[in-house]
């Protein structure tokens, strides 16, 4: 019994010093964690207070830094304020879009937290970050959020909002809600009037965007009214004209001649600027030419043309004399026509302005045409369809930037506010884990203790730890089955997506095989008009010797028939008839040549056009091209040695930043030209889909999930004697902050130069270039690829992931086999990878510019006379 007593006082010292022990590790660790948060938020300060000094890039610097030590320590309040800083930043520096997943995190949080104030800060910040992006359906969400939260206690703000909300649908063009948001401010501004006229003058603004002039007039004429002892007498004239203006475009010119008229001799004896009394007289010339009044409609236009010279205000001036030119037109005075459309062409280029220069070579090519000179008329007509077509394509692609822009960012706020979902679930999950660890850590302490008191009491406790664990167990599975549910919509959304982007790239191919269908009858078409060509010369040939063999026998005749010559006289007659139908069939000739010209100038135009459609393509295809800024940030030094072997490029290079890495790839698409340039274009458009919207930096997965992509989109079944077009790439993802560069490749391998000093790649079949006697402090090591397209294959394995740590020098090369592939030399071979490899390691210690020019000259001195036979795309990397 003794020794079981004893037994127990061990057992209770024990767990007096474990209890001591626990305690003072749980004081250490809340030091520890308290010292860290001080630091992260010492950090925050001092990255905010970069940023108020104008130093951006070093603050945003920071701030990541510490965005990440908050995120680590779950130092929530501190990891809201970063993200709305590096928000902020962002949207100094001009990239809203950068900036926007950063207010996006915080708008989650705030809105599970239910905290309205700080609801309603990051809403508006949200708002003017797409306002800046001009997605003003964007801004006008957000500012629609807010009106519900502000109430009385913040009328102010509130009524801030529904004015910005007004602005903002105005600018999407959505007037209707434009329009009720003006006049719900209404009765809030009654009694003040300064703020009502502006909210008139608002309302007059949409009014005039939506085409409602009638209500624009109204609203003009309250302001004219009802104002006149607010407004000053420079700005009632200004009512007046846009009095005039409205009036005008109702069509009552009667009303709009009167106040035109009056608003210029009002304003002729005020201060206002020689400019805007000019307009007002433009104004006015317009209105009387509607009205019929040519002479009238002269004189002003006469005198605004005046003033506009004198102030070199070119657009309005060259705008003027081109109407006036129409003006004259009308009234068949082609001369002063002819005079002022040239003017106006003249004045359009010293601004310059496309559209101006365009309309004014209308109205001179109508008056050409009146004049009876249709071949200049011709020739400006069209030089007014080609600024109008360049204008109308540009207007196009601005307009489709725009809606993609748009597109991406609310495809981005969708997929951050489902991961925001994701975590804020896999938080709750958590907290509730922790708590229950901590329910069941303190009944573990309370058996403890309940052991030391009763020992026969362990089995039925023991049972009730074994009980709540089961709980625990079921629980959890219970919270990874609603994930999977959620995973599998998220799969079912994707797939549809990949559904509609394989519906578009089938339209896509139909045009392009209904164009070759084109370009074929177009071949036949040319070949049957040679082949009428051919008949016609042949013809003539053969009537010419007919003609000769007709004088040769006449000849003969008359010197032994001479005494015939009532016989010969028939006979001339019969010549002369003869005679007579040969001058016809020249004359077939004739027209028939004339239409083979004209046919050949029809040929050549058409070649002309598909040239300049081409040359369109390339410039789309560069500008798809990212930009080298970026990565020159990245890395130490780079080069990029691109040249494609027409006009369009089957290879391209392509590279951007996600997730704190950089990935990067250069590829060779199946064929050359525009097929070629169509895949390349393809093949950016899905990088940028798996890297940039799906956050996928492992190069093994992205080129499998390329392959995928490219298999569904050719719709690639693997059948014998299918064409298998597709790709060869080499991509690799470097960590700036891990110093590691993950590699994987589709036939194009890597070649890495490193100091001979420096640990060699641990890589499985690596091959080694030994130095030469020039550069023997380096070797070449060529990491290989897998013999696998991007394509279908009759092997269709995973790709290989090899991951190289980087050393400082380290120097890496990706290419196509354009390089080596290139015919030239004294015997007219290829390059050949070999020399390649050398001729990389000899220049490998080269400034990276240097090396892109010795590429280039070696090629040149290569080729010789020989066409380049494939497309060249190498970049270097130096870390």
């Amino acid at each position: 019994m003794r020794k079981v007593l004893n037994r127990y006082k061990i057992a209770g010292i024990i767990l007096l010093f474990l209890m001591f022990l626990g305690g003072g590790i749980a004081a250490q660790e809340r030091v520890t964690v308290e010292s860290a948060q001080e630091e992260v938020a010492g950090r925050y300060m001092e990255a905010l207070q970069m940023f108020r000094e104008g130093h951006h890039t070093e603050a945003l610097n920071l701030a990541d830094r510490a965005l990440q030590e908050a995120m680590t320590i779950e130092s929530k309040q501190t990891e809201l304020k970063i993200l709305e800083l590096m928000g902020d930043i962002y949207h100094a520096t001009g990239r809203s879009d950068a900036g926007m997943p950063y207010f996006l995190r915080a708008a989650g949080t705030y809105e599970t937290r239910n905290d309205t104030t700080l609801i309603i800060a990051i809403y508006q910040k949200i708002a003017m970050a797409y306002r800046a992006e001009q997605v003003y359906s964007g801004e006008q969400d957000y500012y629609e959020k807010m009106v519900p939260l502000l109430y009385e206690e913040k009328e102010p703000l509130r009524l801030e909002t529904i004015s910005r909300l007004g602005t903002a649908a105005y600018h999407g063009n959505n007037f209707e809600v434009a329009i009720g948001a003006f006049r719900s401010l209404l009765p809030s501004y009654s009694t003040d009037t300064v703020k009502l006229m502006d909210i008139f003058q608002d309302m007059i603004t949409v009014f005039d965007a939506a085409g409602q002039y009638d209500s624009a007039l109204h609203y003009t004429l309250i302001l004219l009214n009802e104002y006149r002892e607010v407004y000053s007498r420079e700005q009632l004239v200004r009512l007046i004209n846009n009095n005039g203006y409205y009036y005008t475009l109702l069509g009552n010119n009667q009303s709009a001649s009167v106040a035109y008229v009056s608003a210029i001799e009002e304003a002729e004896n005020l201060a206002i600027q020689p400019g805007e009394i000019a307009l007002m007289q433009s104004n006015a010339a317009v209105c009387f030419t509607n009205l019929g009044n040519e002479r009238e409609a002269i004189h002003y236009f006469n005198k605004a043309i005046d003033t506009f010279e004198k102030e070199a205000l070119f657009a309005a001036l060259s705008r003027n004399e081109n109407m006036l030119a129409n003006v004259y037109y009308t009234t068949g005075d082609m001369y002063n026509a002819g005079l002022f459309s040239r003017r106006a062409i003249s004045d359009a280029r010293k601004i310059p302005d496309p559209w101006l220069e365009a309309r004014a070579y209308h109205t001179y090519s109508n008056v050409l045409r009146a004049g009876n000179d249709p071949v200049n008329a011709l020739s400006y007509y069209e030089r007014y369809l080609s600024i109008r077509d360049s204008l109308e394509i540009e207007r196009q692609i601005k307009l489709q930037a725009l809606e993609n822009r748009k597109n991406l960012l609310e495809q981005q706020e969708r997929a951050l506010r489902l991961r925001l979902k994701e975590d804020e679930i896999s938080e709750l999950a958590m907290a509730q884990l922790r708590l229950q660890n901590e329910k069941m850590e303190q009944e573990r302490e309370i058996l403890m203790h309940e052991r030391n008191l009763d020992l026969l009491k362990q089995d039925s406790l023991s049972k009730s730890i074994i009980i709540r664990e089961q709980q625990y167990l079921v629980t959890r599975k219970e919270r990874e089955n609603r994930m999977l549910e959620q995973e599998k919509q998220l799969s079912e959304l994707k797939l549809s997506e990949e559904v509609a982007k394989q519906e578009a790239l089938e339209k896509q191919k139909l045009v392009l095989e209904q164009q070759q269908q084109l370009d074929q009858l177009e071949l036949e078409r040319q070949k049957a008009d040679k082949n009428a060509l051919i008949g016609t010369v042949i013809g003539v040939g053969a009537l010419m010797l007919l003609i000769l063999a007709i004088l040769i026998s006449t000849r003969r005749k008359k010197q032994l028939l001479a005494r015939q010559k009532m016989e010969i006289e028939a006979k001339n007659s019969d010549l002369e008839q003869k005679n007579e139908e040969i001058s016809t069939q020249r004359d077939e000739i004739e027209a028939q040549r004339n239409l083979v010209f004209d046919q050949k100038q029809a040929i050549e135009a058409f070649s002309d056009e598909i040239m300049k459609s081409i040359e369109y393509a390339r410039r789309l295809q560069r500008a798809a091209l990212p930009v080298l800024g970026l990565l020159e940030e990245k890395v130490d030094d780079q080069f990029v040695f691109f040249r494609p072997r027409d006009v369009v490029s089957g290879d391209f290079y392509w590279f951007a930043e996600v997730e704190n890495k950089m990935v990067i790839t250069v590829a060779d698409c199946t064929g050359h030209g525009v097929p070629g340039a169509f895949m390349s274009m393809m093949g950016m458009s899905l990088l940028k889909e798996l890297v940039q919207k799906e956050y996928i930096t492992y190069p093994g997965v992205i080129l499998r999930r390329m392959r995928k992509e490219i298999i569904n989109a050719m719709g690639q079944k693997g059948i014998s004697g299918e064409q298998r077009d597709g790709m060869d790439m080499a991509l690799v993802s470097f960590d700036p902050k891990e110093r590691i560069l993950d590699y994987a490749g589709a036939y194009n391998s890597l070649y890495l130069v490193r100091h001979k000093n420096n640990p060699p790649p641990e890589l499985e079949e690596t091959g080694i270039l030994a130095p030469d006697q020039e550069n023997g402090s380096f070797l070449l090591y060529e990491i290989p690829a897998d013999k696998m397209p991007i394509a279908h294959f009759d092997r269709m394995n995973k790709f290989r992931n090899h991951a190289i740590p980087v050393h400082a020098g380290d120097t890496v090369y990706m290419f196509t086999d354009g390089f080596a592939d290139q015919f030239g030399g004294p015997r007219g071979k290829k390059f050949m990878y070999k020399p390649f490899k050398r001729l990389l390691l000899r220049i490998s210690q080269n400034p990276m510019e240097e090396q892109r020019q010795v590429l280039s000259d070696t090629l040149d001195e290569w080729m010789g006379d020989i066409a380049q036979v494939d497309d060249i795309c190498v970049m270097g990397l130096r870390f």
